[in-house]
Order: C-alpha cells, then structure tokens, then sequence
C-alpha cells in the first residue's frame, strides 16, 4: 500500500423503504486487488469506524409562499407625434391600475401610473428615442408582469400649406377664369364651385389658374380654392368669389363684340358729287 495515497472513496446508495435506521461503517486500506476477507495474509491499515441513522424519508423541500400576480399587458404600441408620444396596450383582466416606465436615450427615465390603458407622454424632445415599458397593478397594489420594451423617436410633424387667397374671376361667354396666388409649398390646388343651392364639384389642378369652361349663362357659379401639399395635406379654403358667365351681344348690330363697339362708326353715304362718271369713288 502507497503510504502517500491519502484518498477517500465516498459510497452513496440509496435507502431501501422499510430498512431504515442505524447502520455502523467500517474501512481500511489495502493494496489494489487484496481482498483481506478472503486472504487473512494481505496488508492493511487500522480499521476506520463511524455509525450513523439513514432514513428512508425524503427530504424536506423549503416551501416558499408564492403570490399570484397579474400577466404582463400585450400589444403595447408608441405612436410618436410632434413633441409627443401615444402608449397604447391590450387591457388586463383584474388590473385596478397600471405603472408606466420610461427612459430617453439622453439618460432620463421616470415611471407614472395611470387608470387606463393609454399614456400621453407629452413635453418631449424631437428626435431623442424614448424606450417604454407598462405592469398592471391589482387591487392589492402588488405589480405584475412588466410587457415587453418598445421605442419610439417623437419628431415634429409635416403641416398644409397656407390658404390660397383668391385673386379674380373673369366670366365671359359660357365660362369663367379663375385665378390664386401661389402657395409656398404647395404641389397641386383644389378647385371647388358650386351654383347657388347646387352640389359642391371640385377638380385638382397643378397651375395657379383654372378655366372654367361649358357653363350656363346667366348662372351664378361660386369659386374657392385649396392648396396640396406634396404628402397630400390640404389646406384651409381660400374665401369665395362668385361670377356669372354671359353670351356676348352687339350694341349696334353688326355682330361685333361691345369692346369693338365702342371705337365702331358706321358708314356715311357719298354725295353725287364725289362719283364720276366712271362711277369711280374719291
């Protein structure tokens, strides 16, 4: 036997149900492959003896007092806007309340409670992202389960254009010019008329100037405008300017319009005496 092999087998094995008790260990060394029960000639040391109680219970398992709390909330969505942020989230059964975590991305964070299942985060700095997270609250004011983390990045919105301010209409036989300022920012205009008591039509036009043409004379036809932005955003209405589209008449009969009229003379007969007698005219 090596005087300094110093190692200690260990036995483990389980206890039979019903063969409990007091059980008394001995052990010794021996050189490997000596069996000192069946040789009385092989070496060994002093015998080590100890005695112990085995059980055949099992053992005890430390009971801990768990408390049932609410799942986390589902679908939690941010909507940023201008300056702000819109928390959205399923409502959850039993829940008296709710806690609302935030944090921004330059190191603030705060929480909030409120009653229902939506938050307006308002007052907030465009372009910084905001990470939120929402626990239900139960009647007992334990919190439950926080949801899942969702980010948003508030940013200042897109606004219409500036109402057109309506210049002048021009009517004229069966038809009306109408004409607008421009409008900065402006991709298209939207025209609209309508006859006294009649249905409001509109047409989208791209030009600062829109022609009305096949209407009724005699007819009173009002005009407004709006301007369009490029991502589709209308304007308020510029104000209203009526006209009333007339045939053209001539004041001396001569099928001339009234403008020519007015530089218009008509013929003056010649005397005999300006006619020679080849009847040529001077």
């Amino acid at each position: 036997m090596e005087a300094t092999k110093r190692r200690h087998d260990i036995l483990n094995f389980e206890v039979v149900v019903g063969l409990s008790g007091t059980y008394t260990f001995y052990a010794a060394y021996v050189d490997e492959g000596e069996n000192p029960l069946t040789d009385p000639s092989a070496l060994q040391s002093n015998i080590a003896e100890v005695s112990t109680t085995l059980s055949d219970e099992p053992p005890l398992i430390p009971v801990i007092d768990c408390v049932a709390v609410l799942p986390a909330p589902l679908n939690l969505y941010a909507t940023p806007e201008d300056s702000q942020i819109i928390i959205r989230w399923d409502d959850v059964m039993g829940a008296s309340s709710y806690m609302v975590y935030w944090q921004a991305s330059d190191g603030s964070r705060d929480s909030v409670s409120v009653g229902a299942p939506s938050y307006v985060h308002g007052g907030l700095t465009n372009g910084i992202t905001y990470s939120y997270e929402v626990a239900a609250i139960d009647a007992t004011g334990v919190e439950g389960v926080s949801s899942l983390q969702v980010d948003a990045i508030p940013k200042a919105g897109e606004k219409p254009p500036a109402a057109p301010i309506a210049s002048s209409v021009e009517p004229s036989d069966a038809k009306v010019i109408f004409t607008w300022q421009t409008v900065t920012g402006a991709d298209s205009y939207i025209v609209y008329w309508q006859t006294a008591g009649g249905a409001v039509e509109n047409l989208s036009v791209s030009d600062n100037t829109f022609t009305h043409n096949g209407l009724v004379n005699g007819t009173t036809y009002i005009y407004w405008v709006t301007a369009v932005s490029v991502m589709g955003l209308e304007s308020s209405s510029s104000a209203s300017l009526n006209a009333i589209p007339q045939a053209s008449t001539s004041k001396f009969g001569n099928g001339q319009s009234g403008e020519d009229n007015a530089h218009y003379l008509p013929p003056v007969p010649l005397s005999p005496d300006f006619i020679d007698e080849n009847a040529s005219i001077y």
